[in-house]
């Protein structure tokens, strides 16, 4: 256990400046024991525009750093808010899944929130390194958050998660005029080949396809994708669709007793329900516990570990409910889910399956939910499970699958 003079003078760097690095920042300032923060990038690199649906500690964090409203937050980073995710065409029947309790999360510019950090963010406590060409291993601080990005190789210090069945995305940007977007939510549409998810900002709606490029062809994208301009007030000036390629995959050893690594120097899996700022988040919750244990990163990278089959299988429940469409990529889709439904009780989470099908029987005996519930699974607590369940008409079918 460290001292609280240890604490004080504990150098900490953060190496990288994309939504992790960020993110990361952000948590750390939440924490007064952190008082000499280095933050390395490279203002060189243009920032990217990937992640921009964020969840609700995202907004928390956001709020609480730069001390400023949701209406701040918003304007700040040409975002708009998101009320909750709108699934059309997945199971039995559409679902709005929003967020409770009078809180929302935002929609934002990814490139612009990068951006403004790193040129106009200052703390006491925070010294800021602009250079290239950094290697992480040559930092010499107490601990290291590693946000650099994806390695250029993914060795044998990875694990591939092929079990999740989509491997691209198909992405078009569509100018937005007026002063706000036309909606306040992500919406996120099964289409033949994948889904399709729009997120509106101030100045443009992003419209990105997911889809397995060793099935369908980008040809095929390009055209199904023009089935979801109804959503969106006009497409005119449409931007040329961008092929974006990737991995989904975290590494076997993320935690060491003086790093941690975070963002897609960690882990990628495909973008459902913005999953990726909620990992960052968790990610650095266990780091920040390893600054007072520093020499239990074996139980950490266990528990890493078991978060990431969480977050396969929440992905995964997607494509085990299935959507109306009926061809290749949907059967092969959910073949992969029912393998990630084996390892998800193969690792001893068979009890986790039973007590959601609990809380779900409790919702229809009382037709409220028990909100007293503190459990989760992945990012959603047992209500949001047990509402996908009952909203989007799959109960008959879980129940076989989890029984």
């Amino acid at each position: 256990m460290r001292t609280k003079e240890e604490f004080d003078n504990l150098e900490v760097a953060i190496v990288g400046a994309g939504n992790a690095g960020v993110l990361t920042l952000l948590q750390l300032l939440q924490k007064e024991e952190y008082r000499n923060i280095t933050w390395y990038y490279d203002s060189t690199k243009p920032p990217v525009s990937v992640g921009e649906g964020s969840t609700l500690p995202q907004t928390l964090l956001l709020r609480n750093t730069l001390k400023i409203n949701n209406e701040g937050v918003r304007d700040l980073f040409r975002g708009s808010a998101k009320m909750g995710i709108d699934k059309i065409d997945w199971g039995n029947s559409d679902f709005f899944h929003e967020f409770y309790l009078g809180e929302h999360a935002f929609h934002f510019s990814a490139n612009i929130l990068q951006d403004w950090f790193v040129k106009n963010f200052e703390n006491e406590r925070l010294k800021k390194v602009d250079t290239q060409n950094l290697n992480p291993e040559d930092i010499k601080a107490d601990f290291i958050f590693d946000c650099s990005g994806k390695p250029k190789k993914l060795d044998d210090k990875f694990e591939i998660v092929d079990t999740i069945p989509v491997n691209c995305a198909y992405i078009q940007q569509v100018p937005q005029t007026e002063k706000y977007p036309a909606f306040d939510k992500t919406y996120c549409i099964a289409r033949p080949f994948g889904w399709v998810f729009i997120i509106p900002l101030q100045d443009r709606y992003s419209i990105g396809y997911i889809y397995n490029k060793n099935i369908n062809t980008e040809q095929e994208i390009a055209k199904d994708i023009e089935n979801v301009y109804q959503y969106v007030p006009s497409v005119k000036n449409i931007s040329e669709g961008k092929m974006m390629p990737f991995d989904n995959y975290y590494r076997k050893e993320n935690f060491t007793y003086n790093k941690a690594y975070n963002g897609n120097a960690s882990f990628f899996m495909e973008p459902i329900e913005a999953t990726s700022s909620f990992n960052i988040v968790q990610i650095n919750t266990f780091a920040t516990d390893l600054f007072h244990l520093p020499y239990n990163s074996k139980s950490y990278n266990k528990r890493f570990k078991l978060e990431m089959l969480k977050n396969e299988f929440l992905i995964n429940f997607h494509y085990m409910i299935g959507s109306k469409w009926k061809n290749d990529f949907w059967n092969e889709a959910y073949n992969k889910s029912l393998i990630t439904l084996e390892k998800f009780k193969e690792a001893g989470l068979e009890n986790t399956l039973n007590n959601m099908l609990a809380h779900l029987d409790f919702y229809k005996e009382k037709s409220y939910m028990d909100l007293t519930s503190t459990y989760s699974v992945g990012q959603w607590p047992y209500t949001s499970w047990v509402l996908h369940i009952n909203k989007m008409g799959v109960e008959e079918k879980i129940r076989k699958l989890w029984k």
